[in-house]
Parts: C-alpha cells; structure tokens; sequence
C-alpha cells in the first residue's frame, strides 16, 4: 500500500505540473534546510518570498502562447476579491456572522513551475521534492455554521451572478496537455534529450529524458526531506539542461505546437478572450473606490 500511495504521489505531482495546474500552497512553515522543501508562513506570506518566487517563477519572461486565453494571476485575484466583496455585503445584510476568508496574496506559479523539472539551482537544491512545494493542498478554513449555511449559499450565488461565466471548454488546458505531450516526439527535443542524457550519463546518472528522472523510484516522496543523491541528481540535471540548451528547445517546440493550436481553436479561443475581459470589467467596477 506504501508503494502505491508514493507512485500516486509522484503521479499526481507529474501530472499536475505537465498540464500547468498548480495549486498555491500554504502550509504551516518549516526548517528550509538542504532538501527540505521551504513552506509559507502560517500569515500566508512566504518565509522567504525570493526563494519561493525562484521555486514558482523559474523561468520569468517566458510565456505560452495559450496564456493569452487564461485569466492572468492578477485577474483571478480580483474577481475573487470582488465576489468575496459581494459576499460579505449581501451576508451583512442577512445578519450572518459568517465571513470568508480573503483571496491568497501569493502569485500562483507560472505554467513553467515544474514543467521540465528543476532548471535553476533554488530548484535542484530541494532535489525533485520543490515541485512539492507549489503543489501543497490549501489549509483548512473556516466553514459557516449550520443555521447560516443557505444563507451563505444565496449569497453567493448572487455574487457569482455578477460575473460572465468562463465556459472554455477545456480548450486551454487540452492545448497545454497537447503542446507537452507532443513536444517530446518532435527531433528537436529528442536531440536536446539525447544531448542532455549523454552529459548525465558522464556524472553516473543514467536517464533517457529528464521525466525518467523525476520519476526515479528512488526519490521518496512520503519523506520532507530529498536525500543527497535526489539532490545531486537534480544539480546535474540543472547544468546539464544549461550546458545543453535543453530548455529552450523544449519551451521552443512547445510553443511552435500551441501557435498552431490557436489557430486552429481560433473562433473559441476569441470568445474565451471576450469573456475574460467582461469578468475583469466586472471585478474592477466591484472593486472601484
């Protein structure tokens, strides 16, 4: 059962970052020792802003194509922040007690968070586990109490009604998918993966691509902490991406792949735009002093 429940781990980590959805952490803090993944204060704000930005952003100024039919961090933090305003009103009104929590004020992390793995040295020195630390599950919260529960619920279906809906159709997150998975066929990628095997190999890691590396058995993923040999294996993994070019080209066909994938899903991929402007219309007209 220990085993299934680390592959399941390691699975939904790898999964989570292929497809570029990540959930923001906010764990209680801990020890940021080597292989020790760091962990937002219990306020909510990092412990260490810089390196978790290293850990979420690593890859700053690079964006994908298909990021233009996504809300942005900045949208989805102020469309929350305006039904949350919403909320409290109509509940003030009701005479409940009960108030949501307020938005998160961390960044979510980039879609390139995890997505190749470790690319910087913040990253490899958490071994595999930093993927870890974008993808912990968000602390519990307080919940409103029974007799207030369907007036919390009318409230917040009032909220909500303020706002265009977003109805995607799952296109954006199918380009990502597609865009990763079809990336690593094309031969641009399959030389910078063999360029990239050969440079490990001379370190003594023997790993065709850098998913067998993250996906190593070794790596324990029911432990906190990576071992020396996690976090040595990701060192080597990081120089030898550099010394090898291996990220550009993989962010390169990828991007070449989601570029087509637009024009293709053209005509819904425009009204998805549309509808995210109108929300954030919305939410700034919520939000006006």
């Amino acid at each position: 059962m220990r085993a299934r429940m680390k592959s399941l781990t390691l699975g939904l980590l790898f999964l989570t970052f292929s497809g570029g959805l990540i959930s923001a952490c906010s764990a209680s803090p801990t020890a940021e020792s080597e292989g020790s993944v760091p962990r937002p204060s219990e306020s909510g704000i990092p412990a260490s802003a810089a390196r978790i930005a290293k850990l979420t952003d690593p890859l700053p100024g690079l964006a994908f194509p298909v990021e233009a039919y996504l809300e942005s961090p900045a949208q989805l933090r102020d469309v929350a922040l305006a039904q949350r305003s919403l909320l409290v009103a109509c509940l003030t009104s009701e005479d409940v007690v009960y108030r949501p929590p307020e938005p998160s004020a961390r960044r979510a992390p980039a879609l390139t968070a995890g997505r190749y793995g470790p690319v910087n040295e913040e990253q490899a020195g958490y071994g595999y586990h930093f993927m870890m630390a974008v993808s912990s599950a968000p602390a519990q919260q307080s919940q409103p109490r029974a007799d207030e529960q369907k007036a919390v619920e009318e409230c917040s279906g009032k909220a909500a009604e303020r706002f265009p809906s977003l109805d995607d159709g799952g296109v954006p997150d199918r380009i990502k998918a597609a865009s990763y998975k079809d990336s690593m066929n094309q031969p641009r990628v399959r030389e910078a993966f063999a360029r990239w095997s050969t440079c490990m190999a001379a370190e003594g890691f023997t790993y065709a691509t850098p998913e067998e590396a993250m996906r190593d058995p070794r790596w324990n993923w029911q432990a906190e902490k990576a071992s020396s040999t996690e976090v040595g294996a990701a060192r080597q993994d990081v120089a030898c991406k550099k010394k090898t070019g291996l990220v550009a080209e993989w962010f390169g066909a990828e991007t070449e792949i989601q570029k087509e994938a637009v024009r293709t899903e053209g005509a819904k991929l425009r009204e998805v735009r549309a509808s995210i402007s109108e929300r954030a219309e919305a939410a700034r007209e919520v939000l006006k002093p």
